[in-house]
């Protein structure tokens, strides 16, 4: 997503209180993405929270990292990530992100230290941005 243009700065979905939390930040680096499709689709972008939506979290913490999207900065640990259960099956993507795609917190997790949460705007199309790691038109 170029970062020339100026988009709605309201998020795709409702989040809790506080989310995404105010040390977030606007997106300028490279990430990775886990996707069974390419190109990747609307629906693969789906947060935890729109996928199971009567799943019950702990905390609010937990609740506003499930409403938005798991990626990764390292691509090992991407890659490593592949072999959780729920997630066998697909592929590694990569997106350069720039701040008018969301917000993004670093959100160490069992799959790895690099993992990160993506809260979309509500006009940003992130699946537009996922392309295959060996795209060098990034």
């Amino acid at each position: 997503m170029s970062d020339s243009k100026e988009i709605d700065q309201e998020f795709y979905q409702h989040l809790p209180e506080s989310c995404p939390p105010p040390d977030a930040l606007d997106p300028s680096f490279k990430v990775y993405y886990l996707s069974k499709n390419y190109p990747v689709t609307k629906n693969d972008c789906r947060s935890l929270r729109e996928r199971q939506p009567m799943k019950r979290f702990p905390t609010n913490s937990k609740e506003c990292q499930a409403c938005g999207l798991s990626c990764f900065t390292d691509l090992k640990e991407a890659e490593l990530a592949k072999k959780f259960p729920n997630l066998k099956g697909m592929d590694v993507y990569e997106a350069k992100l720039f701040p008018n795609i969301g917000k993004i917190k670093s959100t160490p997790a069992s799959s790895g230290n690099s993992h990160h949460t993506l809260w979309p705007y509500q006009q940003a199309k992130p699946w537009k941005e996922f392309r295959p790691i060996s795209d060098q038109s990034l």
